[in-house]
């Protein structure tokens, strides 16, 4: 296995996904609306996943690697892509000063009222969600869960990808063996 192209791939990928998602919340930060954000963020993401894959067939194409190293190697970028997603978010956090929490509830609370809601409801989804993000400020459990915003989608892509290279290349050894 190309350690160097795990690394390059992965590295590119995790500096592409956090890229879109500070933009998207510095963009987004002083507005109660989540779209602009959440097309960066999403966008950044399906363009990740492209990036990942584009390595594992430029693997495929190198070192010819079948199903379980090139399912491995795919874990290994999406692991280190998702680890720079959480570690630039976690930075961004400290370094900018902004209050996720606080900005998210705010977010709620509008689209609670354009959604017409009496305000008992409202009072009760706010305190729901005040209990919700309680233990977000603790570093752990803010890893984790930025952690596995990413992770699974890159996952599954990759895991994907590998499948389909594999079974393509079979298809071809087989062919030409005939």
């Amino acid at each position: 296995m190309n350690t160097r192209n795990v690394w390059f791939f992965g590295l590119l990928a995790g500096a592409l996904v956090s890229a879109g998602l500070i933009l998207g919340v510095w963009l987004g930060r002083d507005s109660v609306e989540m779209m602009p954000g959440l097309l960066f963020g999403y966008g950044s993401s399906v363009l990740a996943c492209g990036i990942l894959v584009y390595g594992l067939r430029s693997m495929d194409r190198t070192t010819k690697l079948r199903m379980p190293s090139l399912a491995l190697a795919g874990m290994g970028m999406s692991a280190l892509a998702a680890s720079i997603y959480t570690i630039s978010w976690m930075l961004y956090l400290r370094i900018s000063g902004y209050d996720f929490a606080e900005h998210y509830l705010r977010v709620v609370e509008h689209q609670l009222l354009q959604k017409g809601r009496s305000s008992e409801e409202i009072a009760h989804r706010m305190a729901e969600i005040s209990a919700q993000m309680a233990d977000y400020d603790k570093p752990l459990v803010q890893a984790m869960l930025t952690f596995s915003e990413v992770f699974p989608i890159f996952l599954i892509a990759v895991l994907a990808a590998s499948y389909f290279i594999s079974k393509k290349e079979l298809k071809k050894t087989q062919a030409s063996a005939k």
